[in-house]
């Protein structure tokens, strides 16, 4: 029945892959990435019972990225179709079995329909593109135009799956009337400001008048939070030792090298490579015709004023050093991985697959190799030396670290446009990141690295000796947010008798007044397929402002008083409203005004939620399980 529907309104359903595509950026997708070969073949997830294997998944992937990859060529946005982690792929894989299910085709007609009628993509623009990026492409994302088509096909029945009606009854895409309210209460989270007046009560003003814990208070405040990772932005202490990585890297200072190459080179060189790639550099306009003094013999015509290799000989020289640094960075970077880091991850490899297989049969085991070389230094800073690149061994990081730590905390993997990109810490945490892996970042300023992990320790329960002293801190601090809660109450009580005049009851007690602030940030979308991102707006003069503080403080109203503590209850405020900048509903309903945005964000967040229910559905009618993936034997992903 799903499926008559679908066929009555097929054409409705094309229409709204638009909005689908805005929708799959709501569903926390991962970043678009390449795939590396399987080693192992590992089971990813099982369904029905049935083991769905890193081969299968890969094709999976292939598939999605071969359609994302076309789409962003045609000026869609990065990732239309959506991600390629291990969880979207158990998505993509149920709502495909689905959409085979109910008969809906994903041929490579399918697909030419859709760019011609729903894209409006002329045929030579395919090709082009086709040509472009694909007929010479290196690796898995090659295929035959047909495959290309079928690629397309296939994200479209999945996307179409996605979008079916719960019954046919319902009327999917149409179902959802949004009234005039429902557009003010969105639009005005976003438009009305609001700045407070608060008086803060820090929890460490008062420790000096907790007294010291005893051992068994110690020991059971310890045995209650053990089990759970520190995070800074949690009322829970956390005594857990958090998972640690340690990098290695060699990194080149690509900008540097490219002066040092341009400074060097001869007009030869450059009219060589302009001669090669003239189109690659169009000649600026002129202000006057080159032909303006033609047949006067008078006039005395030199070179620069002719040639157009003058007019873009700067460009020249910035494109051939540039071409020319990255090509000796590359040459470096590959004779470390021919000469020491793939020698070395084969080694590893051996002895650990001995390793499981003396475990099997009972016999001991042997130390892994280690990548040091007979004199005890690093294989990697010897090679680094040797070739004139930097190294660097990183402290053992927890996630917080690998953000902070500089320079390799700004620098991200990946080639493409800054939206693939993925962050170094995020890389080097990913579940298959393996050890001994070599992989490539690239910070904002243009240096690059090349780095592998060298160490992953798993997150522990510490012993109490080992955090004692952190543990003594966190219940006194327990114990002070407390007192700090009650002074603050007190305060509000007597501010609340003066019709909320803090400044009548503060005394020495600071006042801060914060900056008017909307309750949410939206950024605009870069593509019309873009859904706008939002986020909670920042509340620089109330450090991490929380869900508590935040809803006690854009619920302010005159005369009321409330308090509120931020998010790890480390400080409490005492908040009366300074002003209120309502919406303005000119600029909502208005002619001009943003009604047609805010309501496509609005059916939009409505369908992402009916999509997440069916997903949901689907994994539990399907007993889907992921599984777990050990990082000796995991997939070689290197772009995460």
């Amino acid at each position: 029945m799903p499926f008559e529907v679908f066929r009555r309104n097929q054409k409705k359903w094309l229409a709204a892959l638009a909005l689908m595509a805005m929708v799959a950026f709501t569903l926390d997708f991962s970043l678009f990435r390449n795939q590396g070969p399987v080693r192992g073949n590992p089971v990813v997830f099982r369904a029905d019972g049935r083991e769905i294997r890193a081969d299968e998944v890969t094709a999976l992937k292939i598939d999605r990225i071969r359609a994302n990859q076309f789409l962003a060529a045609a000026g869609g946005p990065d990732g239309y179709f959506g991600g390629v982690s291990d969880e979207e792929m158990v998505d993509a894989y149920l709502l495909d079995r689905e959409g085979q299910r109910l008969g809906i085709p994903a041929t490579a007609d399918v697909g030419a329909q859709w760019l011609r009628r729903e894209l409006r993509l002329p045929t030579e623009r395919f090709v082009q593109i086709y040509n472009d990026y694909f007929a010479d492409a290196a690796g898995e994302i090659r295929c035959t135009d047909t495959q290309l088509l079928e690629s397309i096909a296939r994200q479209l029945r999945i996307l179409s799956v996605a979008l079916l009606p719960d019954s046919p009854t319902s009327g999917g895409y149409d179902a959802y009337l949004v009234t005039p309210l429902d557009l003010y209460e969105d639009f005005r989270t976003e438009a009305e400001r609001v700045a407070a007046r608060a008086v803060a009560f820090p929890a460490v003003d008062y420790l000096d008048k907790v007294p010291d814990p005893s051992e068994e208070q110690i020991r059971a405040f310890f045995d209650e939070h053990k089990n759970r990772l520190p995070d800074a932005e949690s009322d829970q202490p956390g005594f857990k030792i958090p998972r640690q990585v340690q990098v290695e890297y060699v990194a080149a200072d690509v900008p540097q090298l490219e002066e040092t190459i341009r400074a060097r080179l001869t007009d030869e060189e450059l009219r060589s490579y302009y001669n090669t790639n003239a189109a690659r550099f169009p000649e600026p306009p002129r202000e006057l015709p080159v032909n303006l003094f033609a047949g006067d013999p008078e006039a005395k015509l030199t070179p620069p004023s002719t040639d157009p290799f003058y007019l873009v000989r700067d460009e020249v020289r910035l494109a051939l050093a540039g071409e020319r640094a990255r090509d000796e960075i590359d040459d470096r970077f590959n004779q470390i991985r021919r000469e020491v880091m793939d020698p070395f991850l084969d080694r590893y490899d051996l002895a650990e697959e001995a390793n499981r297989e003396a475990r099997e049969a009972g016999r001991p085991v042997t130390d892994l190799p280690r990548p040091v070389g007979s004199d005890g230094r690093s294989l990697l800073q010897a090679a680094a030396e040797r070739l004139g690149l930097t190294y660097e061994r990183t402290p053992p990081l927890d996630r917080f670290a690998a953000e902070t730590t500089m320079p390799i905390a700004r620098a991200q993997f990946g080639t493409g446009p800054a939206a693939r990109r993925i962050p170094f810490a995020d890389y080097v945490f990913a579940p298959r990141a393996s050890l001994y892996e070599s992989f490539e970042l690239t910070d904002p300023v243009g240096r690059r690295y090349l780095a592998w992990k060298v160490d992953d320790q798993p997150d522990r329960v510490p012993t109490l000796e080992e955090v004692r002293p952190r543990v003594v801190e966190a219940w006194k601090l327990v114990q002070a947010s407390e007192l700090a809660r009650k002074e603050a109450e007190a305060l509000a009580d007597q501010a609340r008798l003066q019709g909320g005049d803090l400044a009548a009851v503060a005394g020495n007690r600071p006042i801060i007044t914060t900056s008017e602030q909307p309750q949410v940030i939206r950024t605009p979308a870069l593509s019309p397929f873009a859904l706008p991102e939002s986020r909670p707006s920042e509340i620089p003069e109330l450090p991490n402002a929380g869900a508590e503080l935040r809803k006690a403080l854009f619920a302010l109203e005159p005369g009321v008083v409330q308090v509120a503590p931020n998010a790890p209850k480390t400080v409490y405020y005492v908040l009366t409203l300074d002003r209120r900048t309502p919406a303005d509903l000119r600029d909502l309903f208005g002619p001009l005004g943003r009604r047609p945005g805010i309501e496509r964000e609005v059916v939009a967040r409505l369908t992402s939620e009916r999509i997440r229910a069916r997903l949901q559905a689907l994994r539990a009618a399907h007993d889907v399980r992921l599984v777990a993936v050990e990082p000796a034997a995991a997939a070689r992903d290197e772009s995460f």
